[in-house]
């Protein structure tokens, strides 16, 4: 039944953790629901800029194949394209190219490149492709949940010194 259907998903991950009792994959994906309305409650008015929407569409992209519990490996190529538009377009430090590069070694390189049976396994496979997508899930959520740092205040002193002043640059 859909009800035990896990795939490559979030829920196949969770299935994986023997501690576990069985949890429905609607619970699931309501948690999944309400993670990803979360930015859109807390900063309503950051629609406008662009990479708040670039990072929506991350998130989308992400969502529809984690929470999906009916996903395989070939579903992959739409949570790795939200994670590339991420990737391209976020300010990246040391923690987004950590992140970039474990999906790309998890996800196309390992599916197409690394030789063997065990990487191929299912319970391999659930670990392989959920948890780097999980992880940026997880990173793009709190860039975008973080808040908003003010641009600095142009003030008196700043008009008498030029190298400070907005037409300066």
């Amino acid at each position: 039944t859909d009800a035990r259907a896990y795939m490559q998903s979030a829920m196949g991950l969770l299935h994986l953790v023997p501690s576990l009792p069985p949890i429905p994959n609607f619970a699931v994906q309501l948690v999944g629901i309400g993670l990803l309305l979360l930015p859109f409650a807390l900063r309503r008015g950051s629609w406008d800029e662009r990479s708040f929407r670039l990072k929506v569409l991350s998130l989308v992209l992400l969502f529809v194949v984690l929470f999906n519990p009916q996903a395989e490996r070939s579903s992959y190529v739409i949570a790795f394209t939200g994670i590339a538009i991420w990737y391209a377009s976020t300010e990246r430090a040391f923690q987004e190219h950590v992140l970039f590069a474990l999906a790309v070694l998890a996800i196309p390189v390992a599916s197409l490149f690394v030789p063997g049976r065990w990487v191929r396994s299912p319970d391999v496979t659930v670990v392989r492709l959920v948890v780097p997508c999980i992880l940026i899930w997880a990173r793009i959520q709190m860039q975008m949940l973080k808040p908003r740092r003010a641009p600095a205040a142009y003030t008196q002193s700043d008009a008498a010194d030029p190298r400070r002043s907005p037409s300066a640059a």
